[in-house]
């Protein structure tokens, strides 16, 4: 089946002649550069686009204009797909991890929705969960638990997979595949899609508001892995002893309403770090990964001081964290995160260009954004969002750089250019980055050092 639509916006074309071509079984693939139109495109096709109800408040229509256009179906019928999109805590209705199930699905009994968790490798100890409670690759679990329950003939799923580790990714990959048996339509919007590709059945590119079908995937850029060889031969050239972030037998086991979390092979409750131990010198830069729920938001969490360890010791250019104002914690560590949006808080682009006073960091910006001042923030793709952040937020201490999951969202070129700024922000700025993410191809091929937790332990450290 064939569904070919645009949509407008004051006479204005945000999606020009999408074509659609979907059938029982069948899995598009949709890559491209994260922007608001392609987060529309995702919306029209769920159903949640275009909105009938409207918000009469004067000062804040410009966030909402883009929601109340005009849909034009030019051929097929516009089916309802159901969504797993990027922002785990968009799929829940309710507070409790069971409510969910009894609230949403068909499966009532307890024994029921622990079978359904075990699927998405949540262990019994989740039945009782508040969602709040849970990580972010957790919750997109639950989500696909959900999805496996739900018995719509269409799904979508849109930037999720960079928030599941590889058991996750695995499930993911399986549930595809019982949809393919099925006879059921799949869409996904990804960019780290390579274990996903022998279930496509087609290819398309989101360029210039309108979809562009491909006869393969497009791989990696050549220039990409040429720029990764030049960093890797001048590597040496960054060495140093001195200590930046240490942590020293951190033991932290704060867990909600005294729920624990279960080894499922040994049923034995762990905390969330046992007796963690690293030290991260100058310029030697390290890269954070693990499994879901693992531990990684609560090493960075730590690093912040938003919550304390209950044993050990953190320190900070040989100082201990504790002995730190909010101020000073913050100059020397930036953090960027997967989703730059919530922590862009001015409106243009002039108003970021006002603040950056450093020669360097406006001549960057001006070679990657050369768009208007007038340019707005919500008007800006995830790649454009996330380079804003970064070059706003660097500043002449920052000693620590804090990257969340840095390339999702990003093709290949965009991945590039991020890559190429931020080796010659080190060079001009001597700060050591430290990286949490979950994509294999970006830990192959980035020569930085990885430290690897699972269930609390640091397992390994290469």
């Amino acid at each position: 089946m064939v569904l070919n639509f645009s949509y407008y916006v004051k006479n204005k074309t945000l999606l020009k002649n999408i074509k659609i071509e979907s059938n029982e079984g069948s899995v598009l693939l949709i890559s491209g550069d994260i922007n608001k139109n392609l987060l529309l495109l995702s919306g029209i096709l769920c159903g949640l686009i275009p909105s009938t109800d409207k918000l009469d408040i004067e000062h804040l229509e410009y966030l909402f204009q883009d929601y109340y256009g005009k849909l034009e179906i030019h051929q097929g019928i516009l089916e309802e797909y159901y969504l797993i999109g990027d922002q785990p805590d968009r799929h829940f209705l309710f507070s409790m991890v069971f409510e969910e199930f009894m609230g949403r699905t068909t499966l009532k009994k307890e024994n029921e929705i622990i079978e359904k968790l075990n699927q998405a490798d949540l262990d019994s100890s989740f039945y009782f969960r508040k969602i709040n409670t849970l990580s972010g690759g957790e919750k997109t679990k639950l989500a696909i638990a959900l999805a496996m329950s739900s018995d719509s003939k269409c799904f979508l799923f849109y930037n999720c997979v960079p928030w599941l580790d590889n058991t996750g990714r695995k499930i993911l990959s399986n549930f595809i595949k019982k949809l393919i048996s099925e006879n059921k339509k799949t869409i996904i919007f990804e960019q780290e899609y390579d274990f996903l590709l022998p279930l496509v059945t087609s290819f398309a590119n989101f360029e210039n508001n309108t979809l562009k079908y491909e006869k393969q995937h497009i791989k990696i850029s050549p220039k990409l892995y040429t720029l990764i060889k030049k960093y890797k031969n001048n590597q040496s050239d960054f060495s140093s002893d001195e200590c930046i972030l240490n942590f020293k037998n951190v033991l932290f086991n704060n867990y909600p309403n005294n729920l624990h979390k279960i080894d499922q092979a040994t049923g034995l409750t762990y905390p969330l770090l046992n007796n963690i131990s690293f030290t991260i010198t100058k310029k030697k830069h390290f890269i954070l990964t693990g499994e879901n729920g693992s531990g990684k938001s609560t090493i960075f969490n730590l690093c912040f001081r938003l919550i304390k360890p209950q044993i050990g010791e953190i320190t900070l250019l040989n100082k201990n964290i504790n002995d730190f104002n909010r101020n000073e914690l913050c100059s020397y560590i930036t953090y960027i995160s997967q989703f730059p949006q919530y922590q862009l808080i001015h409106h243009n682009l002039s108003d970021y260009k006002n603040l950056i006073k450093d020669d360097f960091l406006q001549d960057k910006l001006n070679s990657i954004i050369p768009n208007s001042d007038n340019l707005s923030v919500i008007q800006m793709s995830l790649f454009e969002m996330k380079i804003l952040l970064l070059l706003s937020s660097i500043n002449s201490r920052t000693k620590l750089l804090m990257l969340d999951e840095p390339s999702w969202g990003l093709d290949n070129k965009q991945i590039f250019s991020l890559l190429n700024l931020l080796f010659d922000l080190m060079k001009q700025y001597d700060f050591t980055i430290f990286a949490i993410t979950h994509s294999k191809e970006f830990i192959k091929n980035i020569n930085f050092n990885t430290l690897e937790i699972n269930k609390g332990i640091l397992i390994n450290e290469t």
